[in-house]
């Protein structure tokens, strides 16, 4: 209605549940596409997954959002015609609600093989926005460090901690930061590098 830029569904649910599945069918997810520019939000209790209009292009036959809670870990399971998609254009985005989350909060990917990758564009305010590339599991953790040049009053503790805890900047040694220092062009570049993912 009135050209919104997100089409939401929201199922409702009583009780606590730990997963939550949603299926639409192929002809709505057509309709969606072809009558509207709309992204579509999957509105669960453990976590919204928003699958951009330019992804929904790309899904064929009926689709089906399955959003998982255990423990800290938070799965997504998105599929179409009856497969897991491990990669949309424009990705999804999966927010989780995290009201004592602070700047040092952030998503952790969790490989199949155990290995773990911070996610450096994850944001938490209040909620975690996630970004990722399709179906996925995700813990959300406290990666602050702490340093001994910024105490936790210290003018910039908020953003040490959010710069570290996104694995940004490690500090200047292993117990300072130096928030004081001036940051050269070389900093900026492996701030800027660290943030794309470190590519070849």
């Amino acid at each position: 209605a009135n050209n919104s830029s997100r089409i939401v569904i929201k199922p409702e649910i009583s009780g606590d549940v730990t997963r939550t599945e949603v299926a639409i069918p192929a002809a709505t997810v057509g309709q969606i596409k072809r009558d509207t520019s709309a992204d579509l939000t999957v509105s669960a209790p453990a976590a919204d997954v928003t699958i951009p209009h330019a992804a929904l292009e790309t899904l064929s036959g009926d689709v089906k959002v399955v959003t998982e809670q255990a423990d800290q870990a938070i799965s997504v399971t998105l599929t179409a015609g009856g497969r897991t998609v491990e990669s949309v254009p424009g990705g999804l985005t999966l927010t989780i609600p995290a009201e004592n989350a602070g700047p040092g909060t952030v998503a952790v990917l969790l490989h199949e093989d155990g290995t773990r990758e911070t996610l450096r564009r994850s944001i938490a305010d209040g909620k975690v926005t996630v970004p990722l590339n399709g179906s996925a599991t995700v813990e959300i953790v406290d990666n602050s460090r702490e340093f001994a040049d910024v105490p936790s009053g210290n003018w910039a503790a908020d953003a040490v901690a959010f710069a570290s805890a996104h694995e940004l900047f490690s500090g200047t040694s292993d117990t300072t930061f130096s928030p004081d220092q001036v940051m050269s062009r070389g900093m900026l570049a492996s701030v800027l590098y660290r943030l794309e993912g470190s590519p070849e």
